[in-house]
């Protein structure tokens, strides 16, 4: 059976600050079309900042955005300094993603090393 990289993605990290800051993420791009790191700054963590940037990467590496314009940032910390505003290339994508965030699933999760590293298997009931 083979599942999108969403589903694989979101079988790893799910129940995670990563994947709470990619579903906050995708809630303000089906909302606005953009996203940039000041909507990041805006969810709080328990754990490490630095991990907003691992959520840009994982909407990039998931197909939900593409490079936009540079913008000025609105946080403090960044003294207006330019930032990047990422746009929303699959709609679809993101909407499916959030429902999977709001059901109910049951997984099986297998994984198993392999000579290339590490291969995952699992199915979703939802």
């Amino acid at each position: 059976m083979r599942h999108d990289p969403w589903e694989l993605w979101y079988a790893k990290h799910r129940d995670t600050e990563l994947a709470d800051l990619v579903f906050a993420a995708v809630k303000v791009l089906l909302e606005r079309g953009v996203v940039t790191a000041d909507d990041m700054r805006a969810v709080p963590l328990k754990g490490d900042p630095r991990i907003r940037g691992g959520a840009i990467r994982s909407l990039r590496y998931l197909g939900l955005i593409d490079s936009g314009i540079m913008v000025k940032s609105t946080a403090e910390i960044c003294h207006k300094r330019p930032i990047g505003q990422f746009l929303l290339i699959d709609a679809a994508l993101a909407r499916r993603i959030m429902a999977a965030r709001n059901a109910v699933v049951t997984d099986i999760y297998k994984v198993r090393k392999t000579r290339k590293g590490t291969d995952a298997q699992f199915e979703m009931a939802i």
